[in-house]
């Protein structure tokens, strides 16, 4: 669980889907669902599974489509960081080997007012992860979407990511692709003006 949800165990990216569409179903207006990285895998699932949407907007979804991310190899590791109570060891480990941050763009990061929130939820990165592994590597799927999605990335982001957003923008029939300039995965956090104006300009 995040915040004050709570856990389903086994953990799978479908239950996650199932708690959008819980949410949306609890709004009486239209909806255009926003979400970051694995939430944009998730939010993905949900529409596909049928949740009434008006739109997608969707930053750096972690689709594999370049396959097996090579920092899985080194999960059990930010696990054992998670069960030594060390969640800022886990958090830098974490975002140097599955998302390729360097140790500047840690330690920018790390300045950020909201770094502690990001190490109270960073036990759930490693099942997350792995849950990620499972998605099959093509994107073809997501020809279904038909609602107006929006895709964002950062311009220093690593391949991966890169690959990985370009792969479900040229999928999605009605997908517009924008690229933040200066901009890694963590955009949100540290330049949150420009992934506003950028929703601005594509919603007018």
């Amino acid at each position: 669980g995040k915040g004050d949800s709570t856990d389903t165990e086994p953990y799978a990216l479908e239950r996650e889907y199932e708690d959008i569409a819980a949410v949306v179903a609890s709004v009486e207006r239209p909806v255009t669902l926003a979400a970051h990285s694995s939430g944009a895998i998730c939010a993905l699932g949900a529409a596909l599974g049928g949740v009434s949407l008006t739109g997608l907007v969707l930053y750096e979804p972690p689709w594999p489509v370049r396959g097996s991310n090579p920092g899985v190899a080194r999960l059990d590791e930010v696990d054992e960081h998670i069960r030594r109570g060390d969640r800022d060891g886990a958090l830098e480990l974490a975002l140097g080997v599955l998302v390729g941050y360097t140790a500047e763009a840690v330690a920018e990061l790390r300045r950020t007012p909201n770094w502690h929130v990001r190490t109270a939820l960073v036990h759930t990165w490693p099942r997350e992860v792995r849950a990620l592994e499972r998605l099959p590597r093509a994107v073809d799927v997501l020809t279904a979407i038909a609602v107006p999605t929006l895709l964002l990335r950062g311009e220093l982001t690593s391949p991966a990511l890169s690959d990985a957003t370009a792969a479900i923008a040229a999928t999605i029939p009605s997908a517009t692709a924008v690229e933040l300039p200066g901009q890694g995965h963590a955009a949100l956090a540290l330049a949150p003006h420009l992934v506003a104006d950028a929703i601005r300009s594509w919603s007018a």
